[in-house]
């Protein structure tokens, strides 16, 4: 299987949310914070991520499943 991402787009999406990325942002203690930023990442990428499965939002949201955005992702 083949994945595609946007790499330059990607990072452009991530770094609007220090939460994800920089440890002495004050919201990056806080993992509904990432989580919530992970989500508005996944809108990014993944068309239907409001109507995915809990299980599956939680993967990409808790851990910032990027394999998972690759595959969602319409390329």
């Amino acid at each position: 299987m083949t994945y595609c991402l946007d790499v330059e787009l990607f990072i452009s999406e991530v770094k609007k949310y220090p939460e994800i990325w920089d440890l002495n942002c004050e919201d990056h203690r806080y993992k509904s914070r990432k989580q919530q930023a992970w989500a508005e990442v996944a809108r990014v990428f993944i068309n239907d991520f409001d109507d995915m499965p809990e299980t599956e939002k939680l993967d990409v949201c808790k851990y910032g499943d990027r394999e998972r955005l690759c595959k969602r992702q319409n390329c």
